[in-house]
């Protein structure tokens, strides 16, 4: 699986986290940039990443920073 992470670090806030099949990795690449670009426009400087992980599970483990202040489970869009 691939996840679209957006993450505003001075907030400690996850604001998009969206869910791609690992077969739509240029679908999950062109969210990425229009979402990069449209925050560019806005002026607001957020981490935007693609991950990649068996499941939510591996996710929220391996890559806990995005998670740890939010110990309820997210349901990717």
């Amino acid at each position: 699986m691939l996840f679209l992470i957006e993450f505003d670090r001075p907030k400690q806030k996850l604001v998009t986290y969206k869910k791609f099949n690992k077969s739509d990795f240029l679908v999950a690449q062109k969210a990425r940039i229009t979402l990069e670009l449209k925050r560019l426009k806005e002026n607001v400087m957020h981490e935007i990443v693609i991950l990649e992980a068996e499941d939510q599970a591996a996710l929220e483990k391996y890559y806990d920073r995005y998670f740890n202040p939010f110990k309820k489970k997210l349901v990717p869009k």
